[in-house]
């Protein structure tokens, strides 16, 4: 990507905040819930409901139920998932859509891709079993996650790590990305 994309427009008043797990937006990202919502926007929560829903919604945001799983393998459930995910964004048409974890990052870009979200972050907030497990299980799905993140990266407006290491090896398999990576150092806790 050889032009940074300005992703915090005053006209941009609705922004998906995507991640397979309750819990990981609760834990991590309630606070910028608050913000984006202090600030006049509306924020999708986009998640699989459970325990940490409520807390969500009572922050603010808008709950939007994604079927998915962290570690299924099932080939027609994940491509479900990301149907699903096309769905949601056509139906709610953010402005922006962010992303974290693997798997919400990889189905997310290929989902807001093909729904037509005019702009994507990503934050890779670790690399995941796939990447750092060396079992041969892990090796193999590896070998299906790294071509997948090389191509949702490419798809992606900015790219946001927690890690230096995450970031050289994304820019490693991105090959074309390191234009488009933000290091944050500190984390979530920033």
């Amino acid at each position: 990507m050889s032009e940074t994309k300005i992703i915090s427009k005053p006209d941009s008043k609705s922004v998906a905040l995507v991640c397979w797990w309750d819990f990981y937006l609760y834990r991590y990202r309630l606070s910028l819930i608050r913000s984006l919502r202090e600030r006049g926007h509306q924020v999708f929560a986009v998640t699989s409901p459970g325990r940490y829903s409520q807390a969500l919604i009572d922050a603010g945001a808008v709950l939007v139920p994604w079927r998915v799983t962290s570690r299924g393998l099932n080939p027609i459930s994940e491509l479900r998932a990301i149907y699903d995910l096309v769905r949601i964004y056509q139906d709610k048409q953010p402005s922006i859509a962010h992303h974290f974890t693997v798997k919400s990052n990889i189905y997310g870009a290929i989902a807001a891709k093909l729904a037509g979200v005019p702009s994507t972050v990503a934050t890779v907030t670790g690399l995941g079993y796939t990447l750092t497990n060396p079992s041969i299980k892990a090796r193999i799905i590896g070998g299906w996650v790294r071509p997948l993140y090389r191509m949702s990266y490419r798809m992606t407006d900015v790219v946001t790590f927690q890690n230096r290491d995450d970031r050289q090896f994304i820019s490693g398999i991105s090959r074309d990305g390191s234009d488009q990576a933000v290091y944050i150092p500190g984390g979530s806790g920033v």
